[in-house]
């Protein structure tokens, strides 16, 4: 798809996008923690494939509350261990919680607020009573019960994350969909004999 001057959406995108410094400023934070991580995610493999301590949680209380240097850029923490490089491990676990929990929330999210805000009626009514009655449970008490249920680790923190903040997500599509589904493209699919998934997730 192009635009009035034959220019993709994407490039059109990123034309705007450069123009606008505090976003270009914002873009260069995101890649540099995502190189970040990337580099946390690699060192902890190889640590994992080697079998072997990471560094980053070696203890020596010799080396305890040493003050930023030259080995150390950030210091050390209580046990000795090197504070950057426990916070750079700190940005691969919150991106690899971001991620995940972004890829079970919002395709639940999109999928219900789709199908509720195109069919409407009883189909509507279950996705808001579903929907209503997660955003009832308070988010941390349902995080710990899947993670009690899964066991110790970051699986539970993914699904409880996930399970939970889809809510948001359900809302805002099912208001898009009941807004656009009375628009004249919608209905001249309709009249040309389009099935309703090609109407809701293309059109």
């Amino acid at each position: 798809m192009a635009t009035e001057k034959g220019h993709s959406l994407w490039g059109d995108a990123w034309r705007r996008l450069s123009k606008n410094r505090l976003a270009m400023v914002c873009l260069g934070l995101v890649a540099f923690f995502t190189l970040l991580a990337v580099y946390g995610e690699i060192v902890c493999r190889y640590h994992e494939a080697r079998d072997i301590t990471p560094f980053y949680q070696k203890t020596n209380l010799e080396m305890a509350f040493q003050p930023p240097g030259g080995v150390h850029w950030m210091g050390t923490d209580a046990l000795g261990r090197d504070v950057m490089a426990r916070l750079i491990q700190g940005v691969t676990i919150a991106y690899k919680v971001g991620i995940i929990t972004s890829l079970i929330a919002i395709p639940i999210g999109v999928f219900f607020g789709c199908i509720a805000g195109y069919f409407g009626g009883k189909v509507d009514d279950f996705v808001v009573w579903l929907y209503s009655t997660f955003a009832s449970m308070p988010g941390l008490l349902f995080i710990l019960a899947i993670a009690m249920v899964v066991g110790r680790g970051l699986l539970g923190i993914y699904l409880g994350i996930g399970l939970t903040t889809w809510v948001g997500i359900c809302r805002l599509i099912r208001g898009e969909v009941i807004k656009h589904k009375g628009q004249t493209y919608v209905q001249a699919a309709q009249a040309l004999g389009l099935g309703d998934g090609r109407i809701i997730f293309k059109h």
